[in-house]
C-alpha cells in the first residue's frame, strides 16, 4: 500500500453519506416533500449517523484504543443505529410513517457500507487475517496494520459483498419486508466475514458478530410478525 497524507478514510466516508442521501432527497422531492424538510432530515441524519457512529465504536474499543470521541473512526451498526433514531425523530416531527420512510432508507445502507470499507481499505484499519494469496496486501505506512506483513483483504471483500448485497436490495426494493431482508442478509454478511478479521483471532465471538445476531433475529423477528399478520 502506498505512502500518502490524503485522508481517504474522511474522502469515503463523506462520499459513502452524501451519494445515497443525494438520491433519497431527490426520491423524497419528487413525491413533493417541502425542500426545507429534506435538508433538515439530511442534518439530522449526518448528525446522528456521525454522532451514534462513533459514540458505539468508542463503546467498543475504549479499553484498547488510543483515540477519542472526536478522533475515533466509525462503528457501521453504531451508524445504523444513528440513522434509525434520526428518522424517528424527524418523522414524529413532522408526522410522517415512520415505516414508509426507514424502507427508502434502508436500502441504501448497503451501498453506506460498501463504500466506506474503501476508506479502511486505503488507510489500513479493519485489517485481515494473515494471508500470502492472491489478492494479499501489505501495509507499509499504515499506523494501524501491522507493517511489512501479508493480510487478506477483507475491507475489499466486504466492498463487493455489499455492493452486490445492494444491488439485490434495490431490485427488490418495493417488496413488502424489504426492511427485514435488508436486516437479515447484511447481519448474516457481517457475521461470516467477521472471521477474516484479524481482531476476530483468539475470539470465539466478537462484539461485531454478536451486535450482528441482533440485528438478524430483528429481522427474522418483523419478518414473523408481518407473515402472521398477513395470514
Amino acid at each position: 500500500m502506498f505512502d500518502t497524507s490524503f485522508n481517504f478514510y474522511g474522502f469515503f466516508i463523506i462520499l459513502s453519506l452524501i451519494i445515497p442521501l443525494f438520491f433519497i432527497s431527490i426520491e423524497l422531492y419528487k413525491k413533493n416533500v417541502k425542500l426545507e424538510e429534506i435538508l433538515f432530515l439530511i442534518f439530522l441524519e449526518l448528525l446522528c449517523i456521525l454522532f451514534f457512529g462513533k459514540l458505539i465504536n468508542y463503546l467498543m474499543n475504549y479499553k484498547t484504543t488510543k483515540s477519542n470521541l472526536l478522533t475515533i473512526g466509525l462503528s457501521s451498526y453504531g451508524g445504523v443505529t444513528g440513522l434509525v433514531i434520526s428518522l424517528l425523530l424527524f418523522c414524529k416531527m413532522f408526522h410522517y410513517s415512520f415505516i414508509h420512510y426507514l424502507k427508502k432508507h434502508i436500502i441504501y445502507v448497503p451501498l453506506m457500507y460498501s463504500i466506506s470499507k474503501l476508506g479502511c481499505f486505503f488507510v489500513g484499519c479493519c485489517y485481515g487475517i494473515k494471508y500470502s494469496g492472491i489478492g494479499s496486501i501489505i501495509y507499509n505506512y499504515s499506523s494501524m496494520a501491522p507493517k511489512g506483513v501479508s493480510l487478506f483483504p477483507i475491507q475489499f471483500v466486504e466492498t463487493l459483498v455489499f455492493l452486490i448485497i445492494f444491488t439485490f436490495i434495490f431490485k427488490n426494493r418495493n417488496k413488502s419486508n424489504i426492511i427485514s431482508y435488508t436486516f437479515i442478509i447484511c447481519g448474516l454478511s457481517k457475521f461470516l466475514l467477521d472471521y477474516l478479521r484479524y481482531s476476530h483471532i483468539n475470539e470465539i465471538i466478537s462484539i461485531n458478530q454478536i451486535i450482528s445476531i441482533i440485528f438478524v433475529l430483528l429481522g427474522i423477528i418483523v419478518l414473523y410478525k408481518n407473515k402472521k399478520l398477513s395470514n
